[in-house]
């Protein structure tokens, strides 16, 4: 007598064709869910709306359960096939649901901490991030958070954590460049062990300085452009005689022997280092007397820069400008 195969299951209702089909529909089905889920936890996280988050993943945690329960009772069933492709298939399927279960779990841990640092006060969320490097790592993850905390408070916050230490020269070298921004990055090169950290917090100071570079000479090519338009206080432009010219278009024009000097710096910031020309420009800030350190330097330059081309004007200067005004029409004779 020929040997029977005996099965676990009862005999399946579709085809081994039908079978997969469905299997991948699910798959399918699973996929979709998670995927509209995760679009929905990053607008959420944009708002950190962290109590719609916390039930959000509380929701997507019994949904997958019931996705892996749904696997198993196909694994169960693909044992009649006897295709192990198919069972390795679902075996897999059903790894994955766990391995994303996990990640779900670990992920509401990390949203209910969260939620326990937006409730602290700055000061609050100082102390917290000195005393829990756990704190500290999810502080620098977050715009919001990393904005309550000074720079001269992150220097206390690196746990000596080389990629703490990293996170934080990339977030101030995104902020305001000031006199203390040196400052802090020379106090970070001390925290690090490694040529290529230090290396790293380099490049991010570098950086830092090349945007505001960047800004400043964006500016001044916008006042550049309005002091022309308006052809007003054309002392200032240096119309009477300046010797400092620079090219506009297909002409040249006078400006301010200020304005000529710190387009000049600018305009080096590809042949030497951003730090060196950033020097050059303080030296004329120092100068013009106009260093004010409690201000960002992006704001003192371009204070520096109106009074260069006469836009802070004192009424002294207001009145030497008015007589030059009657002479240059003839209206009044130089006396």
């Amino acid at each position: 007598m020929e040997s029977k195969i005996e099965h676990s299951v009862a005999p399946p209702k579709l085809s081994l064709f039908e079978f997969k089909t469905k299997f991948t529909d699910y798959m399918k089905v699973c996929q979709i869910f998670k995927l509209n889920s995760e679009k929905r936890i990053s607008e959420l996280e944009l708002n950190n709306d962290h109590d719609a988050l916390i039930k959000l993943h509380e929701q997507m945690k019994v949904t997958i359960r019931e996705q892996i329960t749904v696997y198993q009772g196909k694994l169960k069933e693909a044992e009649y096939y006897e295709e192990e492709t198919l069972q390795e298939r679902i075996t897999n399927e059903i790894a994955r649901q766990n391995r994303y279960l996990e990640n779900l779990q670990l992920q509401l841990l990390q949203i209910k901490s969260l939620k326990f640092l937006f409730s602290l006060s700055p000061f609050e969320l100082f102390q917290e991030a000195l005393k829990n490097k756990s704190s500290a790592l999810l502080l620098i993850t977050n715009p919001k958070l990393i904005a309550k905390i000074s720079n001269n408070q992150m220097l206390l916050i690196t746990h000596q954590d080389p990629e703490i230490i990293k996170s934080l020269a990339s977030i101030v070298s995104t902020r305001e460049y000031t006199f203390e921004t040196p400052n802090f990055f020379a106090a970070l090169k001390q925290h690090v062990h490694t040529k290529s950290d230090e290396a790293f917090i380099v490049e991010k100071e570098n950086a830092a300085i090349r945007d505001l570079l960047l800004k400043i000479n964006s500016y001044l090519d916008k006042k550049i452009e309005e002091a022309v338009k308006a052809n007003a206080a054309p002392w200032a432009l240096g119309y009477f005689g300046s010797r400092h010219q620079l090219d506009k278009g297909d002409k040249k024009v006078s400006v301010p022997q200020g304005i000529y000097e710190l387009k000049s710096y600018l305009e080096q910031r590809d042949k030497i280092p951003a730090s060196d020309v950033l020097i050059k420009m303080q030296n004329t800030l120092k100068i013009k007397n106009a260093e004010r350190k409690d201000e960002s330097m992006f704001q003192q330059f371009k204070r520096l820069i109106s009074y260069l081309f006469g836009y802070a004007q004192s009424e002294e200067t207001l009145k030497e400008y008015e007589y030059l005004e009657q002479v240059t029409i003839g209206k009044r004779s130089i006396s």
